[in-house]
């Protein structure tokens, strides 16, 4: 479990227990007062010389005792209920613990990762520089032979010694392996039909679990995207990619309204809120009905888009996503990661859907273009 989720949930569960304890004390002080009252209404009874009266009286205070027995025993269900929220949160807590201990060792691990990529290049720069000295050395006691050929060895040499200074000069082991941020948007406002998205959701993490630089891909969602909060997601994450699933239609969108009622973004919107994005976007994803022309205009502001020519099945988007990231995952080119992905849907389901369309920016080739660059120590 992620930080980010643990905090949601111990959020969540302290929210709980607060409104458990709100309740509670509300119950309590309405049999307080009730009790209050009774022991009035009986006072009053004793005072007055009138039967009828204090008879009147004594009912009225009767149904106050019964009133307090009442909001007593709701006090005492929400007791419970706040026994229940504390158990809770504890739980939660435990889990946010848990989440900053794994999330404390991953960067540990990383960095334990880099010590000792750093420690290997250093070695073998060590190794080459030696190597190259005893060259020079052994060329220095044969200088008088071949004289000729001796001269092209010592400028050879000294050619390797410089490429082995620059090297190291350039300190490549400090360079941290590139992360690539996605931020995941969804739609369904209400009055839509219903999608599974959250199969979706799964289906792309299960995939990218089992890539090979699954590392170096960092998925941010957001679910039920307001049309509000587009720019505000745009700066919290950067995002590298951005990927968005839900209704689509040729002329737009689907997002929430500020009721969460439907909010078509027209291209036109689309294009203008791209168009500011933190930095430069390697890729753009519609995984939604009928949307080819979104993927043109993305391709104005991204090296590459994705879009549909056709409605797509529930069943296909899902297939598709967590396949096509799989591959971007493995470090494939994102030519060959979408021919898989395509191919993955067709094998899945005995048929094709949505017809999905690679649109790309000026100058760019799919196969070439790597979303997802391995980590240093793979590559050397």
């Amino acid at each position: 479990m992620s930080v980010s989720t643990a905090e949601q949930d111990l959020k969540r569960a302290l929210g709980a227990l607060d409104d458990a304890r709100k309740k509670q004390a509300a119950e309590e002080k309405k049999a307080a007062d009730a009790e209050k009252a009774a022991g009035g209404k009986e006072q009053s009874a004793a005072r007055t010389s009138s039967a009828s009266m204090a008879g009147s009286y004594l009912r009225d205070a009767q149904r106050k005792r019964d009133d307090a027995v009442k909001a007593k025993i709701r006090a005492a269900d929400y007791s419970g209920k706040v026994a229940t929220a504390q158990s809770k949160v504890h739980k939660a807590q435990q889990k946010l613990a848990t989440a900053h201990a794994d999330e404390t060792k991953k960067r540990g691990a990383e960095e334990r990762r880099q010590r000792e990529k750093a420690e290997r290049i250093v070695k073998q720069a060590e190794r080459e520089r030696a190597r190259t000295e005893h060259a020079r050395r052994e060329a220095d006691a044969t200088r008088d032979w071949r004289l000729d050929d001796i001269g092209a060895t010592v400028r050879g040499l000294g050619a390797e010694a410089a490429r082995t200074d620059a090297f190291l000069a350039s300190r490549p082991w400090e360079q941290v392996p590139e992360r690539i941020s996605v931020l995941f948007l969804t739609g369904e406002p209400d009055g839509m039909s219903r999608l599974r998205l959250d199969r979706e959701i799964r289906e792309v993490q299960e995939q990218v679990r089992k890539s090979e630089h699954r590392d170096a891909i960092v998925f941010e969602y957001r679910l039920a995207a307001r049309i509000t909060d587009m720019i505000q997601h745009l700066n919290e994450v950067e995002p590298d990619v951005i990927h968005f699933s839900g209704h689509g239609a040729t002329g737009g969108i689907a997002l929430h309204g500020p009721d969460d009622e439907l909010h078509e973004m027209t291209n036109e919107e689309l294009d203008r809120l791209l168009g500011v994005a933190p930095k430069p976007l390697k890729l753009v994803v519609f995984n939604s009905c009928s949307s080819a022309e979104q993927a043109q205009v993305a391709a104005r502001h991204a090296a590459a888009s994705i879009g549909m020519q056709q409605p797509i099945e529930d069943e296909a988007a899902r297939v598709f996503a967590g396949q096509l990231y799989n591959g971007l995952g493995f470090g494939r080119s994102l030519g060959l990661a979408m021919r898989q992905a395509e191919l993955y849907v067709e094998m899945q389901l005995n048929r094709t859907s949505g017809e999905p369309t690679l649109v790309l920016g000026d100058g760019v080739n799919a196969d070439e273009l790597i979303i997802v660059a391995p980590p240093q120590d793979k590559v050397a």
